[in-house]
């Protein structure tokens, strides 16, 4: 959706922040491995330089998906202690 406005301007597939939002939330529930750092890639690709968009800024809900993601995550105290360090990271 973004890369589609970004290419071509196309005002219908303008990115909005509440649609990142729900995808940042999915990946929150998902409850899969992967769910924190696809989490925060997104929130850092919004907030890279290349795929700005006015109309897309993280907020405390994307925040708060971020670490929800790594809050939910399971499996042995490694993967537990890199998702806690990911959501630290996520805030500063």
């Amino acid at each position: 959706m973004a890369n589609a406005h970004l290419a071509g301007g196309n005002d219908l597939a303008v990115p909005r922040t509440s649609s990142f939002n729900l995808v940042l939330k999915s990946h929150a529930v998902s409850r899969t491995m992967e769910a924190p750092i696809v989490a925060e890639h997104l929130v850092v690709w919004i907030m890279s330089e290349d795929h700005r968009v006015r109309t897309c800024q993280p907020d405390v809900t994307g925040y708060t998906s971020v670490v929800a993601a790594c809050a939910s995550t399971y499996g042995s105290k490694l993967e537990k202690s890199r998702s806690f360090d990911l959501a630290h990271a996520t805030f500063t």
